[in-house]
């Protein structure tokens, strides 16, 4: 892993090095965190859907290791463009470098600024700084929330609109778009037409966000087993039918809803966010939240977390034939991402660039969820739900 990290920070920095020879206005900018987190049972490995694959080891280096750079470059008075490129390892196991932002911007007035091209999907409150860690006290934003949205880019337009009303800032960001995520297991989500609104208001120390966002989408599965588990229940009546439908396919609809807040008034750290996921189909509809309360002293930071994700509905959904009611169930437990957990941790700014964080988790699932753990073997996956996993997670995150 470490390895195949360098090799994409070298071919990184040859980019921004050429990039930059070539255009003197040009700006270039760097990120980096290397991370590891420790899962202390050997039946099931922590992840971070959508965002690694799953490991064989205990001791993981994928979930949160990522190496950037980002270049800007301006073309007129009011016109500049954008790239970022990033190495970290995708659900299908690639370190290759991607790119995740790819946009124009004009600053139409200077309350107005338009975008068009790829950008970050902005489904949460911190959804700008998920990718530079640094940005963020915990090694990890907490995956009850920010796991409820798979998808890390979004390509289309977006407009902010940003005013002063009586020393209160408001930022008003609708956004229009589409995204495609590869998944490790032989699937695929693809988002289409997605159009959101976000609204940030601003006062002193707090911010408070409110999101919306609705989306048609399609969950394409392949493997083995959902395809033998589709077909075989396609045979089986009405009921079987209509939980086929459910498996894969492209005719899905789902709505998004969040609210969050930060208070930071240079000592004292207050965050908290809530969303909700709502589908018709493909995926189950969820509901996550989480509070961090944290304190600086001097260059430690010392913080705590509780957080909790809830299952509104299965993945299935329906009457199972009989006979499938264990398949069926499996099926969903797997997919099934209910738990609550509590962190401890601490970060530590070694300097104004570098910034080391440790924490330890204790996740507790759900009865019939896996949350946060995937399952090694299928008589794992059969009786991981209600269990409880601890995890220790290291990170050094790097601006440059």
């Amino acid at each position: 892993m470490i390895t195949k990290l360098l090799a994409s920070l070298s071919l990184l920095a040859v980019l921004a090095n050429a990039c930059a020879a070539d255009a003197p206005a040009l700006s270039v900018t760097g990120f980096a965190t290397f991370g590891a987190v420790y899962t202390d049972d050997s039946e099931a490995q922590f992840i971070r859907w959508g965002v690694n694959k799953p490991s064989e080891s205990r001791l993981d280096f994928s979930p949160d290791s990522i190496l950037g750079v980002q270049a800007s470059l301006p073309i007129g008075p009011k016109l500049d463009a954008t790239v970022q490129l990033v190495s970290s390892e995708d659900p299908q196991g690639s370190y290759a470098p991607r790119v995740t932002w790819a946009f124009l911007r004009y600053v139409l007035t200077p309350s107005v600024t338009i975008r068009a091209g790829r950008m970050r999907a902005p489904f949460f409150m911190l959804s700008d700084s998920l990718l530079v860690n640094y940005a963020n006290v915990w090694v990890r934003p907490p995956v009850e929330v920010y796991s409820l949205v798979p998808v890390n880019e979004l390509d289309g337009i977006d407009l902010f609109y940003r005013e002063q009303v009586l020393g209160v800032e408001l930022e008003a960001h609708p956004y229009f778009g589409s995204s495609r995520l590869d998944l490790f297991d032989d699937s695929a989500v693809r988002l289409r037409d997605a159009v959101g609104f976000n609204l940030a208001i601003r006062f002193s120390d707090l911010t408070v966000h409110f999101g919306h966002a609705e989306a048609k989408f399609g969950y394409f599965r392949e493997s083995a087993s959902s395809t033998a588990l589709a077909r075989a229940l396609s045979g089986r009546g009405p009921d079987g039918a209509a939980l086929a439908s459910q498996v894969s396919g492209d005719d899905g609809y789902a709505r998004f809803d969040s609210l969050g807040f930060q208070w930071d008034d240079g000592r004292n750290i207050l965050i908290g966010e809530y969303a909700k996921r709502r589908t018709n189909r493909y995926i189950a509809s969820v509901e996550g939240a989480y509070l961090s309360i944290g304190r600086r002293l001097g260059a430690f930071t010392p913080y705590v977390s509780y957080a909790v994700q809830n299952t509104l509905e299965d993945t299935l959904r329906g009457t199972p034939p009989p006979g499938f009611e264990p398949s069926i169930g499996l099926f969903n437990v797997v997919r099934d991402n209910a738990q609550r957990s509590i962190t401890l941790g601490t970060r530590w700014d070694l300097n104004r660039t570098f910034a080391l964080k440790a924490e330890l988790s204790r996740f507790k699932l759900d009865d019939r969820a896996a949350g946060s753990f995937y399952p090694k073997t299928e008589a794992a996956a059969m009786h991981i739900g209600g269990r409880s996993f601890n995890t220790l997670s290291i990170s050094l995150d790097v601006l440059f």
